[in-house]
């Protein structure tokens, strides 16, 4: 039996999800935690930058906040997550969409747990 032709290896788990409610609900689960942990790490520079006036590593972030436009930082932000979307949604119910997919929540949650250790370490200035 060919795995073309239907045999037990021709369904695909990934593909398969989005055929019911709870398997759709589950396709969408990294997507929409990489949106809110995006938004925290935004909201956590953009609060760092007027509490403490802290160093960004990031460059471009960097130039932003020296230049005060939290406006463009925003703007640059949005399209980040323009440009994750637009690639892995569309691919969302193969393998490779949805593991980048994970992958981009993997990401920022590496970045909060540094902006943890950031304000763990600033947390008597900020008291």
């Amino acid at each position: 039996m060919s795995v073309l032709s239907g045999g037990p290896w021709a369904s695909d788990p990934v593909r398969d999800a989005g055929k019911d409610h709870a398997g759709r609900r589950a396709l969408l689960v990294p997507f929409v935690l990489v949106g809110l942990l995006a938004t925290l790490d935004l909201s956590i520079t953009i609060w760092c930058d007027r509490a403490t006036g802290f160093t960004e590593i990031n460059p471009l972030v960097a130039a932003l906040l020296e230049s005060g436009s939290y406006a463009g930082l925003v703007l640059l932000k949005f399209a980040s997550l323009a440009v994750f979307f637009a690639l892995l949604w569309p691919a969302r119910r193969r393998r490779v969409g949805l593991a980048g997919a994970w992958v981009g929540v993997l990401v920022y949650a590496a970045v909060l747990a540094q902006w943890a250790q950031v304000l763990w370490a600033m947390r008597r200035v900020l008291i």
